[in-house]
């Protein structure tokens, strides 16, 4: 990776060029306040030239602090100190300024301000159908088929989960408050360039599954608020291009006045505002290190569809999503026949946009694979209808096929092509996998019953 970044602990690579840095040396005062994972901090040595960094939430509860090199402690919570400080910071300072104020809300765990607690108990969550568990084509891994490591989140726990966040991001909503009034009384907000951003999503429930790590739209769709009104007309709203966090140092310098000619991977947001450029597409990568438990996950997405690879030692560990009809990702397409030849181009798009982005990091393979690779069930959901008897497929196999059973259980018989009952299976499932077994060549039976109610079909089989 061009940073040198891999995880919350590996430090930047010192000949890659920062903000602060740039920043710095055209004349502006820079400060950092708040979260930082020591990211800013090149052997050490800090890039900022005021920095008030927060030390080990989990065991200082957010209240140990690397004050300008000092270690400090201040009884208050994390986000009224980091408010108070850069309320300072802009009320002092009166040269050309660069903040990176980085609160920790609304992250796990969450922790409300003392006076919004309880604000939100009586609200209706507006739940999606996206809260639902997986239960056909997803990654074993999702639910501990490989590692605890993948959190769930449902029922209760999610509820009120969910209104804890909406309680501390109303309370940091009164803090972000309390900067605009002090950009305002000194006479700063209208040419300050402000963005409103988080570094990661959240699944929050969706799928039944909670972190950042995962490739569906919540964990790597984050907001993007930009308050500048020299190029963004107030309530603009842009839909129809991509932004990353790449174009943030080519939005900064271009506001700044700065000519960078160093390399730089980002537009500027204004170009994609403007429509001088278009970004229609992007490549997304998560890398975990081999001790992880989950594989790494890489993923290309455009408007219109999204395509998902994970690193595991099945080559088919793969997921494809229509953006367009199923912006809540819900069912995986990648075994369905209509969809090949659009997914075998999404794959090349993938596999070039690996290339371009010169990403050659192997990854150890992790023990996953497609479970539950239904394509009955999802053929049928997309119908929108079930049909009135029972089906077969595929009916040309070499050892499997699903069955689809209209009726609430069934007895099922398979007869090879002299009539001689082979097998039995008794299923009360809507929809299952028969196995059946290395059995040669030839057209064989499958007879299925419920009381007087009886259907045979022919399944052939050819190895």
């Amino acid at each position: 990776l061009k940073t040198g970044v891999k995880d919350n602990k590996g430090g930047l690579d010192p000949s890659f060029v920062t903000i602060p840095e740039v920043l710095g040396t055209n004349g502006y005062y820079t400060a950092l306040v708040g979260k930082d994972h020591r990211t800013f901090f090149i052997d050490d040595i800090p890039e900022f030239e005021y920095f008030l960094e927060s030390v080990g939430f989990e065991e200082s509860d957010g209240t140990m602090y690397n004050y300008n090199g000092t270690l400090a402690y201040i009884d208050k919570k994390a986000e009224l100190t980091f408010t108070d400080t850069a309320v300072a910071i802009i009320e002092r300072v009166n040269e050309p300024l660069f903040l990176w104020l980085s609160y920790r809300v609304s992250h796990i765990p969450i922790e409300p301000l003392p006076e919004f607690n309880g604000d939100y108990d009586g609200f209706q969550i507006p739940w999606k159908p996206d809260t639902a568990k997986y239960t056909v084509n997803f990654p074993s891994y999702l639910y501990g088929g490989l590692t605890q490591e993948v959190g769930v989140l449902h029922g209760y726990t999610l509820d009120t989960t969910y209104r804890s966040a909406l309680e501390s991001i109303a309370g940091l909503d009164s803090l972000i408050g309390e900067i605009f009034n002090v950009l305002e009384s000194t006479d700063k907000l209208e040419n300050t360039l402000i963005f409103f951003m988080s570094d990661n999503g959240y699944m929050m429930g969706s799928h039944w599954l909670e972190g950042k790590t995962h490739a569906y739209e919540p964990s790597i769709r984050t907001p993007l608020f930009v308050r500048y009104p020299q190029w963004f007309a107030p309530g603009s709203l842009v839909k129809n291009q991509f932004a990353t966090n790449m174009d943030i140092a080519p939005t900064v310098y271009e506001a700044a006045g700065i000519n960078y000619e160093g390399p730089i991977d980002g537009k500027s947001l204004r170009t994609l505002y403007d429509g001088t450029f278009s970004r229609q597409e992007f490549y997304y990568l998560m890398y975990h290190t081999d001790q992880a438990g989950a594989p790494i996950k890489r993923s290309f997405r455009d408007q219109y569809y999204k395509y998902i690879h994970y690193t595991c030692n099945s080559d088919t560990v793969e997921e494809f999503f229509d953006m367009i009809n199923d912006s809540l990702e819900i069912t995986n397409l990648v075994n369905n026949s209509a969809y090949q030849s659009i997914i075998t181009e999404y794959r090349i798009k993938f596999d070039s946009m690996r290339i371009a982005w010169y990403d050659t990091i192997p990854g150890i393979e992790k023990d996953c694979y497609i479970q539950n690779p239904f394509v009955l069930k999802q053929l049928y959901d997309e119908a929108e209808s079930e049909p009135l008897k029972a089906v077969i497929y595929p009916n040309i196999t070499n050892a499997e096929v699903e069955v689809f059973i209209p009726w609430e259980s069934a007895t099922i018989n398979l007869y090879d092509s002299m009539g001689r009952l082979l097998r039995t299976w008794i299923t009360n499932e809507t929809y299952s996998k028969l196995f059946l077994g290395n059995l040669p060549d030839d057209i064989y039976l499958l007879s299925f019953s419920n009381g007087n109610k009886q259907q045979t079909e022919k399944v052939v089989i050819v190895h």
